[in-house]
């Protein structure tokens, strides 16, 4: 079974890790042609080294799995953030400080 574009996006959009990314190419090949728009450059090389050759080089890995380290790092501070923000959120519905969702302002 084929995925579509958008599956295949969403996939690569939530691969954090060499070996997950790996696995994922060669299971579907066809996202290589969009890792380098959604993971970098380095990530679209990697694809098309691993299909065409099996192999990739180890400074390519490296490269490829720091691109992929950043990526945690800032979805983690992103997470952080937003949880702040929902305890506060739900700080003031306790209070009954918010608006009713759904009323006119």
């Amino acid at each position: 079974m084929s995925a579509d574009s958008d599956e295949l996006r969403w996939a690569l959009q939530n691969s954090f890790t060499l070996l997950e990314l790996r696995s994922f190419f060669l299971e579907h090949p066809e996202a290589v042609f969009l890792s380098a728009d959604i993971l970098g450059t380095a990530a679209g090389e990697f694809g098309r080294r691993l299909l065409a050759q099996g192999d990739v080089a180890e400074e390519l890995e490296r490269e490829v799995n720091q691109t992929m380290q950043q990526r945690i790092i800032e979805f983690q501070a992103e997470r952080k953030h937003w949880r702040e923000i929902i305890a506060e959120l739900r700080r003031l519905r306790a209070c009954g400080k918010l608006v009713a969702e759904g009323t006119p302002v």
